[in-house]
């Protein structure tokens, strides 16, 4: 449940302000049933609970981890570099962790969600002050 209200909530709703509840009901709903399908592939294919949970700390590292504290300490930081530091740091973990490269994943992940922070932060300010 909590996926599929912070998609609604987070994602949805700030971009299409003009939704219905009705309508926001639905894709939160049908974000519910995404979300619990990509977890069952997600939970077949992985080795065991360990192997999970690793990769769910490692996913929140690389996507989460300076979109939060740059967005709580650095006050030139803005919502288009939090949402880019979040994709290009989980695309760059998912293409390190599938391709099976001797570089840890988590290090090139959270290296280019930093930078991305940073550099799209200074070229798309947010247009109101915190």
């Amino acid at each position: 449940l909590a996926p599929a209200s912070i998609i609604g909530e987070n994602l949805i709703r700030p971009y299409f302000s003009s939704i219905s509840d009705t309508m926001l009901l639905k894709v939160m709903r049908l974000s519910m049933v995404g979300v619990a399908i990509l977890s069952a592939f997600m939970a077949i294919y992985s080795g065991n609970i360990f192997e999970l949970v690793g990769q769910s700390s490692a996913f929140s590292l690389v996507s989460l981890f300076f979109p939060l504290v740059l967005g709580i300490y650095w006050r030139s930081a803005s919502a288009a570099g939090a949402m880019a530091s979040m994709l290009t740091g989980l695309c760059t973990w998912l293409f390190f962790e599938l391709n099976g490269t001797s570089i840890p994943p988590i290090l090139p992940g959270i290296l280019v969600g930093m930078v991305t922070m940073i550099g799209v932060s200074m070229f798309y300010p947010d247009k109101k002050p915190l």
